[in-house]
């Protein structure tokens, strides 16, 4: 019962904070567009990035929302807060001559050390999540290996 909470809570907060980022990128388009130009990246990653970062994050949202692709979604959210994470860090060693936040909402106003405390307490709830959620393709394996087993002993008792 705990852990099946601690799961719904971990679900809960990483499609909160998904939806909440590409929604906060949308409202402000024009904004969040103009803060991306102004990463250290070049053009033409900068232009791939502004198109496909909101949609990424929802479909991640409805990812792990849903149980069939929850395993793919918590795995897609490692990926990409890790990657967030190691960003962040970079930017507070200052591997990059400039460090404009291009994040939308109420992630515009937190400080780099903020951001990176954010960053990796969802690295930490998504490790959770990753953990307390059952791997459909490892139940079902685990079912056919006990129905052999069963049948085995069966045969060993008739035999």
């Amino acid at each position: 019962m705990i852990k099946e909470l601690v799961l719904f809570i971990a679900i809960l907060l990483i499609v909160m904070m998904w939806l909440y980022a590409s929604s906060s990128k949308y409202f402000d388009f024009v904004g969040f567009k103009r803060d991306m130009h102004k990463q250290p990246f070049p053009t033409w990653l900068i232009d791939i990035l502004v198109i496909i970062l909101p949609p990424i994050e929802i479909i991640t949202a409805f990812m792990v929302a849903w149980p069939k692709t929850r395993r793919m979604g918590l795995l897609i959210t490692e990926v990409l807060m890790a990657a967030f994470a190691i960003y962040i860090v970079a930017i507070m060693f200052n591997f990059f001559p400039r460090v404009p936040c291009s994040c939308g909402g109420i992630f515009k106003s937190f400080t780099w050390e903020q951001h990176l405390i954010f960053n990796l307490f969802f690295v930490a709830v998504g490790i959770i999540g990753l953990l307390l959620n059952k791997a459909p393709e490892n139940n079902n394996i685990q079912k056919l290996k006990i129905e052999n087993d069963h049948k085995n002993i069966s045969r060993a008792k008739s035999g």
